[in-house]
């Protein structure tokens, strides 16, 4: 295998890896007796001129609030960026109730450490998460 293939490859391996780690975060999620649903959504998808990544646990509480995990990956000006937040829904509009700091790498090797990280970080903050304060 070429080198283009391996790298092809190794991204839909972290796509797959990443997503997994959302499939358990919904899992986890609709677990909880506060919770009356929650979806999870995986996407690779052109956005505003760019191609993302985008993975999310859409969840619903007793309480009728609607939250969002959610991790977005992209490429823009020859840089790869990680994004995640958890965000509540209103009627403006989404608004950040918490946020992961945004990360900007440039190869593979790194945009895997910072894919795993900020997964890692919403993976812990969906088993923390007090729905109750927000």
């Amino acid at each position: 295998m070429n080198n283009t293939l391996d790298s092809a490859e190794a991204l839909i391996q972290l796509q797959a890896t990443v997503n997994t780690r959302i499939m358990e975060l919904s899992g986890l999620l609709s677990k909880r007796p506060e919770i009356r649903s929650a979806v999870r959504m995986c996407e690779v998808r052109r956005y505003q001129n760019k191609t993302i990544f985008e993975v999310c646990v859409d969840v619903e509480t007793i309480w009728d609030m609607a939250v969002s995990f959610w991790l977005e990956v992209g490429c823009e000006n020859k840089r790869w960026y990680v994004a995640a937040s958890i965000n509540r829904a209103a009627r403006e509009g989404q608004y950040v109730l918490e946020e992961y700091q945004e990360s900007s790498v440039t190869d593979l090797a790194q945009l895997e450490a910072a894919m795993i990280r900020a997964s890692d970080w919403l993976l812990s903050r969906g088993k923390e998460f007090n729905f109750n304060e927000k």
